[in-house]
């Protein structure tokens, strides 16, 4: 008996080993080899295993071993036994080794699971099987055909068995565990790795520190002009060929791989052989591990040609147009200046006078707004000129507070300064353009007040002069105040109350400071409101004199 069970158990052991994760049947033949052994340790005649069905509370035929083939399934229907009931559901319920002597001395329905599988069983002994978390996940037991009185070794070769089958229930478990982990990752990959493909913008993985290409796209090759047979680990991304004077480091992904940080909306020119460079927008960001550690960085790159051709044509549409709107502007003006005239010189003419100063105003707002259209397309084209020399700020910005308070009455506009004048080397027009259009913006923004232009030196280190436009309006947004120098871009309150303009005069403003090699900002006013600064450097620095106010 006991080489028989020996036997039994080799090939136990040798099933166990060979299932393939997953596989029900090789599941099951584990599982009739563990009752062989059962039954040949004890020289029982028969017997079965039931397990656990949770979700019916219910245990469920698994395996048997010399079965009453003569028994129909009609006989005998019931493959599951729930708990409690008969003497499967009885050894599950009560959690220990129950034994039989004589099944002649029980009802039919007690023992009716066990006759079910042979009805020549005399005598029975069953054993639960306990798991790890303490619950009965099935039953085992094996039969005679005679009446037998189990001894205590019986029990404890069966209950042995038993805790070798919830072994490899647990190992098994994990290991179907694994496998649908493993194929649900596989699968996953698999999904990522056809959309990545199937994506138009170039994608690459690169891996840190040497910024080695791991992966890349149908895209990313093409855009590149990756060799068709390179292995990965064979690149590195600083062997990428670009065109221009581009520094190492200006590379998203070296960026993202230096800073640790997502870099977006990067413009970088594409050498593609025997053609133009190739514009594109790169962004990369990167990817952690567990620890916090950069895995690696993903960057991706799309193809712009299509927008930088759709902005060309609308920046040459909008200089043609505004160089045609802008030739009838001038007769249109002059004429009405002058029918105005004589018509005041004859004198009864008063609202006929009225009505051609205000064709004068709309012909000088008209002027205005093609004025902004051409500078922008200017600055878009790189064709605007900045023409330097020795102009004084306090001088300029004195005219624009003056003439600001003449042309309105709404608001008091002053200037405030520590200065007589401060000479420095800039575009007079340029600069009375950017503080004329800071002016202007207060005055159409707010509901009177005062509109206050300072002039003065920097508090920072690394400007020399600051000119600061304020008002006493209701402040902007922080989270408004970064798009307020895009083109075209208006406040959501300045379109709904129909505030004439285009949105272009602070991107103006920007540029401008910008060709001067200064900057802009936004600030909160001190007494509320907002203050626009101008922040400027002169060109040099030794030669900018300025002379306190008497």
């Amino acid at each position: 008996a006991m080489r028989a069970a020996n036997t039994a158990l080799n090939a136990v052991e040798i099933a166990a080993a060979q299932r393939p994760a997953g596989n029900n049947a090789a599941y099951v033949s584990v599982f009739d080899n563990i009752l062989t052994a059962m039954v040949r340790v004890n020289r029982a005649s028969t017997g079965a295993i039931y397990l656990t069905d949770h979700a019916s509370d219910a245990l469920v035929q698994i395996a048997t071993y010399g079965a009453d083939e003569t028994i129909t399934h009609d006989e005998h229907p019931s493959r599951e036994v729930a708990f409690s009931q008969r003497f499967v559901g009885r050894v599950a319920q009560e959690r220990r080794p129950i034994a039989i002597y004589d099944t002649r001395v029980l009802l039919p329905d007690e023992i009716a699971d066990v006759e079910a599988v042979n009805m020549h069983v005399r005598s029975v002994l069953g054993v639960p099987l306990i798991g790890p978390e303490d619950r009965v996940v099935g039953v085992a037991w094996v039969g005679l055909y005679a009446p037998y009185r189990f001894a205590q070794t019986a029990t404890a070769r069966l209950e042995a068995l038993a805790h070798r089958a919830v072994a490899f229930m647990e190992s098994a478990s994990i290991a179907d565990a694994q496998e649908e982990l493993l194929g649900r990752i596989s699968d996953s990959h698999k999904r990522l790795q056809s959309v990545i493909q199937a994506m138009p913008e170039a994608v690459m993985v690169v891996r840190p520190p040497q910024g080695l290409i791991v992966a890349s796209n149908a895209a990313a090759a093409r855009m590149f002009r990756l060799p068709a047979n390179a292995s990965p680990f064979s690149m590195r991304v600083d062997q990428l060929r670009m065109e221009g004077d581009l520094a190492p480091d200006q590379h998203p992904i070296a960026q993202a791989l230096m800073t640790g940080e997502t870099v977006a909306g990067v413009e970088l020119s594409v050498f593609q052989p025997g053609g133009d460079p190739l514009p594109v927008i790169g962004s990369a960001a990167p990817l952690r591990a567990d620890d916090g550690a950069i895995d690696a960085i993903v960057g991706v790159f799309q193809d712009v040609r299509p927008l930088k051709e759709a902005e060309r044509m609308r920046d040459e549409f909008v200089s043609v147009v505004s160089h045609e709107l802008r030739s009838p502007l001038t007769p249109i003006r002059g004429f009405a200046q002058i029918v105005a005239r004589d018509l005041a010189k004859e004198g009864g003419h008063d609202q006929h006078v009225q009505w051609l100063e205000t064709l004068q105003r709309h012909a000088d707002r008209m002027t205005r707004l093609v004025d902004d259209l051409l500078d922008v397309s200017r600055l878009r084209a790189g064709r605007l000129t900045i023409r330097r020399d020795r102009h004084d700020i306090v001088t300029i910005a004195r005219r624009v507070v003056d003439s600001a308070n003449t042309s309105n009455g709404s608001h008091q506009v002053e200037l405030v300064t520590a200065w007589e004048s401060y000479a420095s080397t800039v575009d007079e027009d340029r600069i009375h353009q950017i503080i004329d259009n800071l002016v202007g913006n207060a005055v159409k923004y707010t509901d009177g007040g005062t509109i206050t232009v300072a002039v003065g030196p920097s508090n920072r280190d690394d400007w020399e002069l600051r000119i600061a436009v304020s008002d006493q309006g209701n402040g902007i947004p922080e989270a408004e105040r970064e798009q307020l120098f895009n083109p075209f871009y208006r406040r959501r309150e300045a379109s709904e109350s129909a505030k004439p303009g285009l949105g272009l005069g602070l991107f103006i403003c920007a540029e401008l400071a910008s060709a001067h090699e200064g900057t802009i900002e936004i600030e909160d006013s001190p007494g509320g409101g907002t203050t626009f600064v101008v922040l400027l450097e002169p060109v040099h620095a030794e030669e900018a004199t300025h002379q306190p106010a008497a």
